[in-house]
């Protein structure tokens, strides 16, 4: 159908039409979806009404698509810039090419958009709609819409309107913007940008490492999963991190964060915070006003910083400064550094006064042992308060003075209990450990602690008496003294001499390293030493039995490896660890190497002193076997005894107590020693440096 020039109204039949108006401002009227509408350049302003879904033919030049029915209609542009007007139904509006201005009219309509300069226009309450665009896009004030959806797969950005807008990122990265009103923001995959601005705004992350910002008013912040960034801006907001390690900062009013699964990062600001840290270790800081911050079941940072706070760790090993006001910390399980900072601070433990030990730490600090294990150990500096479940004390209260200075897990102020084995020459003159050395153990087997000393004419004992002092020393051996006559052991590096149980009867026993192998004294009930005989022809200074010839490079130690309760032999040797076994009646089996490490040699590890690389035996994970501790440049190193008297492959367990990890360069100056402190029936570490005595508790396998 073809029409002169003029202003014409064509309409076709019920079939397939072909419509050509010419020259001037025609009105064509379609009815089936095989309609074409033909229009040249420059013939008119044209107007197309549709009563079916319809399209516009590529390269025909009309200005206007209009549906003229009820129901709702899918009407497409084409490369031209079209004006596309809906009617009362569910529209779908497809501008196709161009800048082009679609109107949806009544109804829930749907707009797709591919330019970002395309017009999108809905009048207020005609309808929930929905703009889908390829291309960054914007919503105009003008227009009611409320959904605002990235179709593709490409990078695009949105912005909303003044109204409450739904917008939804894609796959990519999108920074999208709400603008004013109450939105609800989508980011999908990628990494994206997401900013609430104005209004009460929800802001969903989704997959990939995304950037929430609530802005002005009370937001919802969810970060899903990702390494996310949160600023929760001005208003009371709620912030979830989601599965990541997140950094959290919730801004000003009183807010509510929830760090989730991760290692997050949780900053408060000001306003009365509530923070939960969640699975991980995380860094959390309450900011100005008064806050609440609870810990998870790992490793917490905690600090309180202004305001009167509520700090909890929870279980694991926290650390937890109150920072100023007054402050409540709660270390729950674990071994917890709880510092109060200034104010007026309390601690609180789960359980009643009496099973809880004391002890000082330095001058300033004491700890706290929970003797049941639920709150842990904590460490405790400017704290004023206690409150245990039954009582609360103050530091100035007698009751807590008194356990603090005299108890189970800590001492009474020192008294001579012996004028003897000192260095003066009342006392004795034991002027040098080297030449006159000293050690404590049970001789006679009463349970109590003993002294013996050797000294030039032998080997001297004080038994330990039930009130805590000793008895005088009597000679219990004429062997193992620095004299000719008591056998010359004048260098303890070089002869080096221990006591330990080697036959299993419960008294400790003397074993010293010779010129030709190790040489034993077995312990009488009586306090006195048997005969001294040859145990071992190995281990010993000379040549022939192995050049054991200083116990600095080649240090030996007792302890019982293989869980039998007789004493080893472990010898630290060129070439790595010795072992010779314990066989009852104060002999040992041949010395055997068990591993290949912790020796002088560079193949071996390089343990050329001593004195530098500390090696020592303790049962650091209470199997009843004692293990090697050994101090490297680096840290501790731990190797595990086995049943059959070897030692496990070392394992690093904690950069501390070492030359290079906070310079413990001499076990002379810093010495560091293996002990079960706390009663767990593990071997702990306690090592003395320049500030005071230290503690690194055992846990199983490792060391805290």
């Amino acid at each position: 159908m073809i029409a002169t020039d003029g202003s014409d109204t064509l309409e076709g039949t019920l079939g397939s039409d072909t419509l050509r108006g010419g020259r001037g401002d025609d009105t064509y009227y379609v009815n089936h979806f095989d309609d074409r509408v033909l229009e040249e350049p420059g013939e008119g302003n044209d107007i197309v009404l549709s009563s079916i879904n319809f399209a516009l033919a590529q390269g025909s030049e009309v200005e206007v698509l209009r549906a003229i029915v009820a129901a709702g209609l899918a009407l497409t542009g084409n490369e031209f810039s079209n004006t596309i007007i809906g009617s009362v139904g569910n529209d779908t509006l497809d501008g196709g090419g161009g800048v082009d201005s679609l109107a949806g009219g009544g109804g829930n309509d749907t707009y797709l958009v591919d330019d970002p300069l395309d017009l999108t226009t809905e009048a207020a309450g005609a309808g929930y709609d929905t703009v889908l665009t390829n291309v960054s896009y914007s919503l105009t004030d003008t227009s009611e819409i409320e959904e605002l959806k990235a179709r593709g797969t490409a990078p695009i950005n949105l912005a909303g309107n003044s109204l409450d807008n739904s917008l939804f990122g894609n796959v990519a990265a999108n920074e999208i913007h709400g603008r004013a009103g109450n939105d609800a923001i989508y980011g999908d995959g990628g990494d994206d940008r997401l900013s609430g601005d104005d209004g009460q705004d929800t802001l969903y992350g989704g997959m990939g490492d995304d950037r929430l910002d609530g802005g002005n008013g009370d937001d919802w912040l969810y970060g899903d999963v990702g390494n996310d960034t949160f600023i929760g801006g001005d208003g009371n907001d709620v912030l979830y991190g989601g599965v990541g390690d997140d950094y959290l900062d919730a801004g000003s009013g009183d807010d509510i964060i929830y760090g989730d699964v991760g290692n997050d990062t949780v900053h408060g600001g000001s306003g009365n915070d509530l923070i939960y840290g969640g699975p991980g270790n995380g860094l959390h800081y309450g900011g100005g006003d008064n806050d609440a911050i609870y810990g998870s079941f790992n490793n917490d940072v905690i600090f309180g910083e202004a305001g009167d706070d509520r700090l909890s760790g929870d279980s694991g090993s926290d650390f937890i400064d109150g920072g100023d006001g007054d402050d409540v910390l709660v270390g729950g399980g674990g071994s917890d550094i709880l510092d109060g900072g200034a104010g007026f601070d309390a601690a609180v433990f789960l359980g009643h006064f009496d099973r809880y030990d004391l002890m000082w730490r330095d001058s300033q600090s004491i700890i706290v042992i929970d003797q049941l294990g639920t709150d842990g150990t904590e460490f405790i500096s400017n704290i004023e308060q206690f409150m245990f479940a039954d009582v609360t004390y103050s530091f100035s209260d007698a009751n807590f003075l008194a356990k603090l200075a005299k108890g189970g897990s800590y001492f009474n102020y020192s008294a001579i209990a012996l004028a003897g084995f000192g260095s003066s020459s009342t006392a004795g003159g034991w002027t040098s450990n080297d030449r006159y050395p000293r050690q404590l153990a049970d001789v006679n087997g009463d349970g109590r602690t003993d002294i013996v000393g050797f000294g030039e004419a032998g080997a001297l004992v004080s038994l330990a008496t039930p009130g805590g002092t000793f008895a005088g020393m009597s000679l219990a051996l004429a062997g193992f003294g620095s004299s000719a006559s008591a056998g010359g052991w004048a260098s303890n590096d070089r002869y080096p001499r221990q006591l330990a149980d080697v036959n299993g009867d419960g008294r400790t026993d003397i074993l010293g390293f010779g010129e030709d192998g190790v040489l034993v004294s077995l312990a009488q009930a009586d306090g006195t030493f048997g005969g001294m005989r040859l145990a071992s022809a190995g281990f010993g200074a000379s040549a022939a039995s192995g050049g054991w010839a200083s116990n600095d490079r080649y240090p030996r130690q007792l302890a019982d490896v293989n869980g039998d309760g007789r004493a080893d032999i472990v010898g630290f040797g060129e070439d790595g660890v010795y072992v010779a076994l314990a066989t009852g009646g104060g002999s040992f089996a041949g010395p055997t190497l068990t591993l290949a490490a912790f020796g002088a040699s560079a193949a071996a590890g390089g343990w050329s002193s001593n004195g530098r690389y500390l090696r020592k035996l303790g049962d650091v994970n209470g199997d009843g076997r004692a293990d090697i501790v050994a101090f490297s440049e680096a840290g501790v190193y731990v190797a595990l005894a086995s049943s059959n008297g070897s030692f496990l492959t070392p394992s690093f367990a904690l950069p501390a107590f070492s030359a290079g990890a906070g310079g413990w360069a001499s076990n002379s100056l810093y010495p560091r020693d293996l002990a079960d402190v706390n009663g767990d029936g593990q071997a702990d570490i306690v090592g003395f440096g320049s500030a005071g005595t230290y503690i690194s508790f055992a846990k199983d396998t490792l060391l805290l």
